[in-house]
């Protein structure tokens, strides 16, 4: 079998690719240019490109095509899945089609499909200032308005009254959006493994500060729920009606799934995404279940047998640092905890200046906690920000 490979991630943050190196298929890479050392230590076949946004990552893979026929196509990364799609509907390939991929990256579509199945916010797709319009008189403020195909809080803005929509179209194109009721509440993630109907594993977990704490220089952090949590309970049977409802691939899926809880308990769908979802959530399964999400869902499309025998060794959480808007003087790596069990803190970050975060995944350093009990992963995480913050890093605030 000949499989394109689209990773536009480091291999030091590629978990699959032991299993990948294990594969007898003829295996092309196509990743981003800045890693090519990397992988062409590890792989004969690596092609590179620059800009994964651009038509050229489809060039590439028609090329491929034309030389010798490809048999597959895997993308991990969300920003690649629509692209993904389009290429096997048009090379005639197995895996997620184009319209699976629409439902789990466009959220007009998604919530279109979802309606009737679950509660969500009253939404409209946004593509003028009328339609803008008729939303604000429909509705009122305050609004969110967000990329219909975003990821990882990018672009997404609240709007509280005009003055902050006249704000927002100075700076912004209305076009591709979607507007939703802004919903009062915490927010939730549930991650796990789906396939042709049944949901292998599912892991409910509740934001610290939620994914737009970028916007006010707050961390951003996460911990799981206890199985027998009522809460974990519901937000796990919803995720089972939203991929039910949804077009599935048969291939195994990762999830990622976010849900705002109300103060009266209600819950409200917000979006999935069939990836692996950001911060440390592939670390926390490799930790707390000795199982890779993408992994399993990449061996499910090489024809490879998934782990069915699934257990939990701990409860899991972890902590995003945001950077400041000034230079990083020093950085202390030296984590004095033995509950922090994993972290990824950038190389060659001593000496740079930063700006703000614009993302909520964008940071200088994440850090996995492991405890016993919820309270346990709050308090911990609550205690390794303050160290951080206090002890471990030295900024330099630049006039």
């Amino acid at each position: 079998m000949r499989v394109v490979i689209i990773n536009r991630s480091s291999s030091k943050r590629t978990q699959f690719i032991e299993s990948v190196l294990k594969n007898k298929h003829e295996i092309i890479w196509i990743v981003h240019k800045k890693y090519q050392s990397e992988y062409e230590s590890l792989f004969n076949n690596v092609l590179t490109i620059e800009d994964f946004d651009s038509d050229l990552l489809e060039f590439e893979v028609l090329k491929i095509n034309e030389e010798q026929k490809i048999d597959k196509i895997i993308a991990t990364n969300e920003f690649d899945i629509l692209k993904a799609g389009k290429l096997r509907e048009k090379l005639g390939l197995e895996g997620q089609s184009y319209v699976s991929s629409q439902a789990f990256r466009d959220k007009y579509v998604m919530k279109k499909l979802l309606q009737d199945t679950v509660k969500v916010p009253r939404f409209s797709k946004i593509d003028n200032i009328y339609e803008l319009r008729d939303f604000i008189d429909s509705f009122g403020y305050p609004f969110v308005l967000k990329p219909r195909d975003g990821a990882g809080s990018v672009g997404v803005e609240i709007l509280f009254s005009e003055n902050d929509l006249i704000e927002f179209i100075k700076k912004n194109t209305l076009y591709n959006l979607i507007a939703e009721e802004y919903i009062i509440g915490d927010m939730y993630h549930v991650d796990g493994l789906y396939k042709t109907g049944e949901k292998l594993l599912s892991q409910s977990s509740k934001y610290i500060n939620g994914c737009l704490a970028f916007h006010n220089q707050n961390y951003l952090g996460s911990y799981n729920l206890i199985e027998k949590n009522p809460l974990s309970v519901k937000l796990n049977s919803e995720v089972s009606k939203i991929l039910d409802k949804l077009p599935t691939p048969l291939d195994t899926i990762p999830f990622h799934a976010e849900f705002f809880v109300t103060q009266t308990g209600e819950i409200i769908f917000c979006e999935i995404a069939s990836r692996v979802g950001g911060g440390m959530i592939a670390e926390e399964f490799v930790h707390a279940f000795n199982l890779d999400l993408d992994t399993e869902s990449i061996n499910s499309q090489l024809n490879v047998e998934i782990i069915r025998d699934i257990e939990r060794k701990f409860l899991t959480g972890f902590l995003i640092i945001h950077p400041n808007k000034a230079k990083l003087v020093s950085i202390n790596k030296n984590i004095p905890f033995e509950w922090v069990i994993d972290s990824y803190i950038k190389d060659d970050i001593v000496g740079k200046s930063y700006n703000e975060a614009s993302s909520s995944v964008d940071a200088i350093a994440m850090l996995l906690v492991k405890g016993e009990n919820e309270q346990e992963l709050i308090t911990r995480i609550n205690a390794l920000y303050e160290w951080f913050t206090n002890e471990a890093v030295v900024w330099e605030i630049e006039v």
